[in-house]
Protein backbone atom coordinates (compact mmCIF):
# COMPACT_ATOMS: atom_id res chain seq x y z
CA UNK A 1 0.00 0.00 0.00
CA UNK A 2 1.56 3.19 -0.86
CA UNK A 3 0.12 6.97 0.89
CA UNK A 4 -0.14 9.96 -1.50
CA UNK A 5 0.69 11.43 1.98
CA UNK A 6 4.33 11.70 4.02
CA UNK A 7 5.50 10.04 6.39
CA UNK A 8 4.93 13.44 8.55
CA UNK A 9 1.34 14.08 7.65
CA UNK A 10 -1.82 13.39 9.01
CA UNK A 11 -2.70 11.42 6.62
CA UNK A 12 -0.07 8.75 6.67
CA UNK A 13 -1.15 8.32 10.24
CA UNK A 14 -4.81 7.04 9.39
CA UNK A 15 -2.60 4.75 7.17
CA UNK A 16 -0.90 3.19 9.82
CA UNK A 17 -4.16 3.20 11.86
CA UNK A 18 -6.22 1.53 8.91
CA UNK A 19 -2.96 -1.36 8.82
CA UNK A 20 -3.30 -1.92 12.12
CA UNK A 21 -6.92 -2.23 12.09
CA UNK A 22 -7.23 -4.59 9.13
CA UNK A 23 -4.29 -7.07 10.22
CA UNK A 24 -5.79 -7.21 13.44
CA UNK A 25 -9.24 -7.78 12.52
CA UNK A 26 -8.26 -10.57 9.86
CA UNK A 27 -6.23 -12.14 12.15
CA UNK A 28 -3.00 -12.61 9.87
CA UNK A 29 -5.54 -13.27 6.77
CA UNK A 30 -4.78 -10.36 5.10
CA UNK A 31 -1.66 -8.09 5.76
CA UNK A 32 -1.39 -4.53 4.47
CA UNK A 33 2.04 -2.68 4.48
CA UNK A 34 1.72 0.76 4.01
CA UNK A 35 4.72 2.95 2.43
CA UNK A 36 4.36 6.90 3.06
CA UNK A 37 4.46 8.93 -0.92
CA UNK A 38 7.23 7.77 -2.76
CA UNK A 39 7.85 4.49 -0.66
CA UNK A 40 6.50 1.86 -3.53
CA UNK A 41 6.31 4.08 -6.93
CA UNK A 42 7.19 7.87 -7.76
CA UNK A 43 4.71 10.54 -6.23
CA UNK A 44 1.64 11.09 -8.25
CA UNK A 45 2.11 7.66 -10.57
CA UNK A 46 -0.21 5.99 -7.58
CA UNK A 47 -2.76 5.15 -10.28
CA UNK A 48 -0.85 4.34 -13.08
CA UNK A 49 0.76 2.13 -10.82
CA UNK A 50 -2.39 0.48 -9.23
CA UNK A 51 -3.60 -0.49 -12.97
CA UNK A 52 -0.24 -2.30 -13.75
CA UNK A 53 -0.49 -3.97 -10.27
CA UNK A 54 2.66 -2.80 -9.20
CA UNK A 55 0.89 -1.99 -6.32
CA UNK A 56 -2.26 -3.43 -4.84
CA UNK A 57 -3.88 -0.38 -2.60
CA UNK A 58 -3.61 3.24 -2.48
CA UNK A 59 -4.78 6.04 -0.21
CA UNK A 60 -4.65 9.00 -3.24
CA UNK A 61 -7.02 11.68 -4.30
CA UNK A 62 -9.55 11.62 -6.53
CA UNK A 63 -7.47 15.02 -8.05
CA UNK A 64 -4.99 12.92 -9.44
CA UNK A 65 -7.30 10.40 -11.41
CA UNK A 66 -7.70 13.47 -13.91
CA UNK A 67 -5.56 12.15 -16.90
CA UNK A 68 -8.14 9.44 -17.36
CA UNK A 69 -11.34 10.87 -16.28
CA UNK A 70 -11.12 14.64 -16.02
CA UNK A 71 -14.54 14.09 -13.42
CA UNK A 72 -11.36 12.62 -11.07
CA UNK A 73 -11.22 16.37 -8.99
CA UNK A 74 -15.24 16.36 -8.45
CA UNK A 75 -14.77 13.88 -5.81
CA UNK A 76 -12.66 15.63 -3.95
CA UNK A 77 -13.47 19.32 -4.38
CA UNK A 78 -14.14 22.27 -6.52
CA UNK A 79 -15.53 25.85 -6.53
CA UNK A 80 -19.02 26.12 -4.98
CA UNK A 81 -18.90 22.28 -4.61
CA UNK A 82 -19.86 20.28 -1.66
CA UNK A 83 -18.75 20.42 1.88
CA UNK A 84 -16.61 18.29 3.92
CA UNK A 85 -19.77 16.48 5.54
CA UNK A 86 -21.49 16.71 2.22
CA UNK A 87 -19.09 15.43 0.69
CA UNK A 88 -19.24 12.32 2.99
CA UNK A 89 -22.45 12.00 2.77
CA UNK A 90 -22.80 12.34 -0.80
CA UNK A 91 -20.08 9.41 -0.90
CA UNK A 92 -22.08 6.95 1.53
CA UNK A 93 -25.79 7.53 1.33
CA UNK A 94 -25.56 9.47 -2.22
CA UNK A 95 -24.17 8.35 -5.60
CA UNK A 96 -20.34 8.45 -4.93
CA UNK A 97 -19.17 5.12 -4.38
CA UNK A 98 -21.40 4.04 -7.12
CA UNK A 99 -19.82 6.70 -9.52
CA UNK A 100 -16.50 6.14 -7.94
CA UNK A 101 -16.34 2.94 -8.78
CA UNK A 102 -17.80 3.53 -12.16
CA UNK A 103 -15.39 5.57 -13.28
CA UNK A 104 -12.33 3.46 -12.65
CA UNK A 105 -13.52 0.24 -13.69
CA UNK A 106 -12.40 1.00 -17.16
CA UNK A 107 -8.86 1.11 -16.08
CA UNK A 108 -9.05 -1.59 -13.78
CA UNK A 109 -8.63 0.22 -10.55
CA UNK A 110 -11.38 -0.28 -7.71
CA UNK A 111 -12.89 2.19 -5.78
CA UNK A 112 -12.85 1.18 -2.09
CA UNK A 113 -14.41 3.60 0.23
CA UNK A 114 -13.74 7.27 1.35
CA UNK A 115 -10.74 7.42 3.43
CA UNK A 116 -9.34 11.32 4.46
CA UNK A 117 -12.11 14.15 3.87
CA UNK A 118 -11.18 17.68 5.31
CA UNK A 119 -13.27 21.14 6.06
CA UNK A 120 -12.62 23.68 3.59
CA UNK A 121 -9.47 24.62 2.18
CA UNK A 122 -7.81 27.76 3.18
CA UNK A 123 -9.32 30.19 0.13
CA UNK A 124 -5.69 31.90 -0.02
CA UNK A 125 -2.43 33.07 1.95
CA UNK A 126 -0.94 36.15 0.92
CA UNK A 127 1.81 39.11 1.19
CA UNK A 128 -0.77 41.38 -0.11
CA UNK A 129 -4.40 42.69 1.39
CA UNK A 130 -6.96 42.30 -0.92
CA UNK A 131 -10.73 44.17 -0.47
CA UNK A 132 -12.01 44.45 -4.08
CA UNK A 133 -12.38 42.15 -7.07
CA UNK A 134 -9.74 44.63 -8.26
CA UNK A 135 -7.30 43.84 -5.67
CA UNK A 136 -6.77 40.60 -6.92
CA UNK A 137 -5.68 41.85 -10.77
CA UNK A 138 -1.73 40.87 -11.63
CA UNK A 139 -1.75 38.83 -8.24
CA UNK A 140 0.94 36.26 -8.85
CA UNK A 141 -0.95 32.93 -7.32
CA UNK A 142 -0.40 29.46 -7.04
CA UNK A 143 -3.25 27.11 -7.74
CA UNK A 144 -3.27 22.88 -7.06
CA UNK A 145 -5.21 22.36 -10.42
CA UNK A 146 -4.99 23.41 -13.83
CA UNK A 147 -9.01 24.09 -14.01
CA UNK A 148 -7.85 26.70 -11.12
CA UNK A 149 -5.82 28.72 -13.37
CA UNK A 150 -8.63 29.02 -16.25
CA UNK A 151 -10.83 30.38 -13.39
CA UNK A 152 -8.51 32.64 -11.82
CA UNK A 153 -7.09 34.33 -15.18
CA UNK A 154 -11.04 35.56 -15.78
CA UNK A 155 -10.73 37.44 -12.03
CA UNK A 156 -7.06 38.73 -13.80
CA UNK A 157 -5.13 36.79 -11.32
CA UNK A 158 -1.74 35.18 -13.19
CA UNK A 159 -1.93 32.03 -11.33
CA UNK A 160 0.34 28.52 -11.94
CA UNK A 161 0.23 25.48 -11.10
CA UNK A 162 2.90 24.25 -8.42
CA UNK A 163 3.15 21.59 -6.41
CA UNK A 164 3.34 21.83 -2.61
CA UNK A 165 6.75 21.31 -2.07
CA UNK A 166 6.99 24.75 -4.35
CA UNK A 167 5.23 26.89 -2.18
CA UNK A 168 7.21 27.93 0.38
CA UNK A 169 9.81 28.54 -1.37
CA UNK A 170 8.16 30.45 -3.98
CA UNK A 171 6.72 32.96 -1.75
CA UNK A 172 10.27 33.33 0.00
CA UNK A 173 11.81 34.48 -2.93
CA UNK A 174 8.78 36.66 -4.59
CA UNK A 175 8.26 34.06 -7.07
CA UNK A 176 4.39 34.23 -6.26
CA UNK A 177 2.81 36.46 -3.55
CA UNK A 178 -0.11 34.32 -2.75
CA UNK A 179 -1.21 30.47 -2.76
CA UNK A 180 -4.32 28.33 -2.84
CA UNK A 181 -3.60 25.23 -0.21
CA UNK A 182 -4.61 23.10 2.39
CA UNK A 183 -6.85 23.64 5.64
CA UNK A 184 -5.31 25.80 8.39
CA UNK A 185 -3.60 22.77 10.21
CA UNK A 186 -1.94 21.33 7.53
CA UNK A 187 -0.72 25.07 6.11
CA UNK A 188 0.44 25.76 9.55
CA UNK A 189 2.25 22.90 9.56
CA UNK A 190 4.16 23.60 6.87
CA UNK A 191 5.53 27.13 8.19
CA UNK A 192 3.40 29.31 5.75
CA UNK A 193 2.79 31.41 8.49
CA UNK A 194 6.40 32.79 7.60
CA UNK A 195 5.67 33.69 4.31
CA UNK A 196 1.82 35.09 4.50
CA UNK A 197 0.67 37.81 6.39
CA UNK A 198 -3.03 37.45 5.21
CA UNK A 199 -4.86 34.44 5.64
CA UNK A 200 -8.13 34.58 4.36
CA UNK A 201 -11.30 31.87 4.95
CA UNK A 202 -14.23 30.99 3.07
CA UNK A 203 -15.83 28.03 2.30
CA UNK A 204 -16.56 28.74 -1.76
CA UNK A 205 -13.32 27.62 -3.29
CA UNK A 206 -12.58 24.18 -2.15
CA UNK A 207 -15.54 23.84 0.44
CA UNK A 208 -13.69 20.32 0.60
CA UNK A 209 -10.80 17.91 -0.11
CA UNK A 210 -10.57 14.39 0.26
CA UNK A 211 -8.17 11.56 -0.58
CA UNK A 212 -9.40 7.98 -0.95
CA UNK A 213 -8.75 4.08 -0.67
CA UNK A 214 -8.19 2.55 -4.23
CA UNK A 215 -7.38 -0.82 -4.93
CA UNK A 216 -5.92 -3.07 -7.81
CA UNK A 217 -9.11 -4.78 -9.50
CA UNK A 218 -7.58 -8.37 -9.82
CA UNK A 219 -6.06 -7.89 -6.37
CA UNK A 220 -9.37 -6.76 -4.95
CA UNK A 221 -11.16 -9.69 -6.57
CA UNK A 222 -8.69 -12.53 -5.66
CA UNK A 223 -9.88 -11.48 -1.93
CA UNK A 224 -12.62 -13.50 -0.16
CA UNK A 225 -15.67 -11.92 0.39
CA UNK A 226 -15.10 -11.85 3.52
CA UNK A 227 -11.72 -9.78 3.89
CA UNK A 228 -13.39 -7.24 1.04
CA UNK A 229 -16.48 -6.56 3.77
CA UNK A 230 -13.28 -6.69 6.48
CA UNK A 231 -11.45 -3.71 4.57
CA UNK A 232 -14.41 -1.72 3.83
CA UNK A 233 -15.70 -1.87 7.20
CA UNK A 234 -12.60 -0.72 8.55
CA UNK A 235 -11.95 2.10 6.62
CA UNK A 236 -15.15 3.37 6.81
CA UNK A 237 -14.53 3.45 10.05
CA UNK A 238 -12.36 5.53 10.15
CA UNK A 239 -13.70 8.04 8.23
CA UNK A 240 -15.92 10.11 10.95
CA UNK A 241 -12.91 10.58 13.36
CA UNK A 242 -10.36 11.50 10.93
CA UNK A 243 -12.82 14.30 9.68
CA UNK A 244 -13.32 15.24 13.42
CA UNK A 245 -10.02 15.66 14.75
CA UNK A 246 -9.34 17.47 11.70
CA UNK A 247 -12.02 20.19 12.48
CA UNK A 248 -10.59 19.91 16.29
CA UNK A 249 -6.97 20.49 14.63
CA UNK A 250 -8.02 23.78 12.25
CA UNK A 251 -9.95 25.23 15.07
CA UNK A 252 -6.27 25.58 16.78
CA UNK A 253 -4.60 26.20 13.87
CA UNK A 254 -6.43 29.36 13.20
CA UNK A 255 -5.79 30.50 16.59
CA UNK A 256 -1.84 29.81 16.16
CA UNK A 257 -2.30 31.69 12.69
CA UNK A 258 -3.79 34.96 14.72
CA UNK A 259 -1.14 34.32 17.80
CA UNK A 260 2.08 34.73 15.28
CA UNK A 261 0.51 37.73 13.79
CA UNK A 262 -1.17 37.01 11.13
CA UNK A 263 -3.89 38.75 9.89
CA UNK A 264 -6.89 36.04 9.79
CA UNK A 265 -9.79 37.54 7.11
CA UNK A 266 -12.94 36.48 5.57
CA UNK A 267 -12.77 37.04 1.88
CA UNK A 268 -15.14 39.38 0.47
CA UNK A 269 -18.17 38.40 -0.65
CA UNK A 270 -17.62 40.53 -4.06
CA UNK A 271 -14.50 38.22 -3.97
CA UNK A 272 -16.60 34.86 -3.51
CA UNK A 273 -19.60 36.08 -6.17
CA UNK A 274 -16.82 36.90 -8.80
CA UNK A 275 -15.23 33.44 -8.26
CA UNK A 276 -18.82 31.90 -8.45
CA UNK A 277 -19.91 33.53 -11.42
CA UNK A 278 -16.85 32.65 -13.22
CA UNK A 279 -16.43 28.67 -12.28
CA UNK A 280 -20.24 27.95 -13.16
CA UNK A 281 -19.22 28.24 -17.10
CA UNK A 282 -16.20 26.47 -17.05
CA UNK A 283 -17.61 23.50 -15.53
CA UNK A 284 -20.69 23.18 -17.19
CA UNK A 285 -18.41 23.65 -20.59
CA UNK A 286 -16.20 20.58 -19.20
CA UNK A 287 -19.95 18.97 -18.59
CA UNK A 288 -21.04 19.60 -22.01
CA UNK A 289 -17.67 17.90 -23.15
CA UNK A 290 -17.63 14.56 -20.87
CA UNK A 291 -20.83 12.62 -20.10
CA UNK A 292 -19.68 11.07 -17.08
CA UNK A 293 -18.45 14.54 -16.22
CA UNK A 294 -21.62 16.41 -16.48
CA UNK A 295 -23.59 12.88 -14.63
CA UNK A 296 -21.33 13.55 -11.71
CA UNK A 297 -21.90 17.36 -11.73
CA UNK A 298 -25.38 17.22 -12.11
CA UNK A 299 -25.60 14.46 -8.88
CA UNK A 300 -23.25 16.82 -6.44
CA UNK A 301 -25.31 19.81 -7.39
CA UNK A 302 -28.53 18.30 -6.72
CA UNK A 303 -27.54 16.43 -3.56
CA UNK A 304 -25.64 19.98 -2.14
CA UNK A 305 -29.28 21.87 -2.88
CA UNK A 306 -30.97 19.00 -1.06
CA UNK A 307 -28.76 19.09 2.02
CA UNK A 308 -28.96 22.92 1.86
CA UNK A 309 -32.34 22.81 1.94
CA UNK A 310 -31.98 21.10 5.24
CA UNK A 311 -29.62 22.59 7.10
CA UNK A 312 -26.96 20.40 6.44
CA UNK A 313 -23.48 22.81 5.42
Amino acid sequence: MQSWAPAGDRGYQQDLRFAELVNDMSGGRLVVEPQPAGGLVPVKSEFEALMKGSIEIAHVGGGWFEPFNRAGPLFAQWVNGLTGTQLILWMWEGEGVEMAREMAAPTGVFFVSPFTPYTAEVWMQSTKKVETVADMKGLKMRVGVPVLVEIFKEMGVSAVVLSGAEVYESMQRGVIDAFEYVTPAVNWSNGFQEVADYVYLSPVRAPSDSQELWANQEAWDELPGDLQELVMAASNSLVGPYFAEGVKQDIEAIQNFKDYGCEVLQVPDEIDAELERIAAPVYDKIAAENAFYKKVLESQRAWKAACLEMGIQ
